[in-house]
């Protein structure tokens, strides 16, 4: 060990790297949309080399870096196409959540990816009932705190947090099954 010299890496804020994504967007003339760069940085988690990578892989394409291209890109399910199975939710409509299922399966949607979007909402759900402005300690969008705001009058604290201890307890069903959806669909309703 005295031989070594040891670096201790710390993540890169989310600030830092949208910044550094408009700079290199600007000096390479790549087309963007503002949102996608942030949902970039966002998702990098702290890497600067993660985020440059899909810039690049983004770059190449003709109508530019737009946010459904990074969501396709990443594998993430867009926060408006789960907005539906969060209102089923909400609404206790165990016929419009298989509905919902359905519809987002059928878009090409894997079930570990939809319950990773529900996990994610469901956080900043919990976040936005104690009227937090938004920020950076969002995971979703900007454009998706409208409607955070109106789903966090309908349910309580308490709900938000059963649901999201739910779904984070049938995260290893799901990655471990034969029938990943079937499970998806039985825990949820």
């Amino acid at each position: 060990q005295s031989r070594c010299q040891k670096f201790d890496f710390k993540r890169i804020s989310t600030e830092k790297i949208y910044s550094h994504l408009i700079d290199i967007s600007k000096k390479e003339s790549i087309i963007f949309e503002d949102i996608a760069l942030q949902l970039i940085a966002k998702r990098s988690n702290g890497g600067m080399r993660d985020a440059q990578s899909l810039l690049d892989q983004l770059s190449l394409l003709p109508q530019g870096i737009k946010k459904n291209s990074v969501e396709e890109l990443i594998g993430e399910v867009s926060e408006n196409e789960l907005l539906e199975l969060i209102n089923s939710l909400v609404e206790n409509n165990p016929e419009l959540l298989l509905k919902s299922c359905s519809k987002l399966y059928d878009q090409g949607n894997e079930p570990i990816a939809i319950l990773e979007g529900l996990l994610n909402i469901t956080r900043d759900l919990l976040i936005q009932t104690n009227s937090v402005e938004y920020s950076d300690l969002f995971y979703t969008s900007n454009d998706f705190y409208e409607e955070l705001k109106r789903l966090s009058k309908l349910v309580s604290k308490p709900t938000v947090i059963s649901w999201h201890n739910n779904l984070k307890n049938i995260e290893y069903q799901i990655k471990t099954s034969n029938q990943p959806r079937l499970w998806l669909e039985i825990n949820l309703t």
